[in-house]
């Protein structure tokens, strides 16, 4: 098939950022039927909605976002570009929220509470299982997932911030990652020997941290780890007298050179900016790290934090939707990461 590379769009991303402190007022995401799933060229959205220009600073009051429907073959997404989430409030609801983010994939933390596979299924966004600790608590899921989803020869992520201390992160030394992670791989592979396995999830990447977990695991299984790749975490955390623009050079640096160092796929499963609580800030966080990752060949896949949480509202300043008054609501965020798809290759013509 023949390949065309598809422009950036920067310009919009420009304008959406200088538009970024009048987009306040949130609107509720209008309900779209179900889309069959695309086995391939993944087509994003069939609904693309616009920027919404408030009439009032109320918000208690707000208006439905104008939308316009555009034919399948005016906007893709990036095969890359993914999000991660919350425990969302239905299957329609969920569907609605990713198709209208624009993502090709998904990932959530919340060990099966969302019928994942239903608003996979209807929204043609792919969602890959992720799993973190206590291997005996989920392997009855992990046997549903391949055996009777026939979810088979395909993507886990095992591991959230093992260099992180709890609730956040897993909070593992070496060796107890290795005992931790091994186990989920091994029982894996034991059912599936085809499963293609991302690790770690470590809170930015270190090949440090790899070279001392591998090492642990060689100690441990005796060989090292069989894994299809790693996945880590981006956020632009400035260090002392760093600016937010500097740490974020930093990161993508390191980024780039994790990924020439380490061999497999290297996934970035949440990005954003978590300290300052600022949504302009946030915002262009956003767009500086994922444009630099749709055109960074090391990069595998990327997923920003968050899409949302019914029952965690710690993060909705980085949400793209907000859990308001039992609905979810778009927050300024939603445009900006909808329309941002920097470089995309497309496939033609998809069959």
């Amino acid at each position: 098939m023949s390949k065309v590379w598809a422009i950036g769009l920067v310009v919009i991303a420009l304008g959406v950022a200088v538009a970024f402190v009048v987009l306040e007022p949130r609107v509720a995401a209008p309900q779209l039927a179900g889309a069959p799933e695309v086995p391939c060229c993944v087509i994003c959205t069939s609904v693309v909605p616009t920027i919404p220009v408030p009439t009032s600073t109320d918000v208690s009051a707000p208006t439905k976002t104008p939308t316009r429907t555009v034919s399948p073959t005016e906007i893709r997404c990036s095969m890359k570009k993914g999000v991660s989430a919350g425990t969302l409030s239905s299957v329609a609801e969920g569907v609605d929220m990713l198709r209208r983010a624009g993502v090709s994939w998904w990932c959530d933390w919340t060990s099966g509470s969302n019928d994942d596979w239903a608003i996979a299924a209807a929204s043609g966004v792919g969602f890959v299982p992720t799993f973190r600790t206590d291997l005996d608590a989920h392997k009855s899921q992990i046997l549903r997932i391949i055996n009777v989803r026939g979810y088979v020869g395909k993507y886990w992520l095992i591991g959230n911030e093992p260099n992180n201390s709890r609730p956040a992160g897993d909070q593992l030394t070496f060796a107890e990652a290795a005992e931790e992670y091994g186990r989920f791989l091994y029982y894996i592979r034991s059912v599936d020997p085809t499963a293609k396995i991302i690790m770690l999830g470590l809170v930015e990447p270190s090949t440090w941290w790899v070279r001392n977990f591998s090492n642990a695991w060689l100690t441990r299984w005796g060989e090292m780890p069989p894994v299809d790749g790693w996945h880590v975490h981006l956020y632009a955390v400035p260090k002392s007298g760093e600016t937010i623009g500097q740490a974020r050079d930093r990161l993508l640096n390191n980024l780039k050179g994790f990924g020439r160092d380490q061999p497999g796929e290297l996934w970035v499963t949440e990005y954003g900016e978590l300290q300052t609580k600022n949504r302009q800030i946030n915002s262009e966080t956003m767009v500086r790290f994922g444009n630099a990752m749709e055109l960074m060949e090391e990069v595998d896949r990327y997923a920003f934090f968050w899409l949302g949480s019914v029952d965690n509202r710690d993060w909705d300043y980085t949400s793209l939707y907000e859990w308001r008054d039992g609905v979810f609501w778009e927050t300024p965020l939603l445009p900006t990461f909808a329309f941002v798809v920097p470089t995309v290759e497309i496939e033609e013509p998809c069959e």
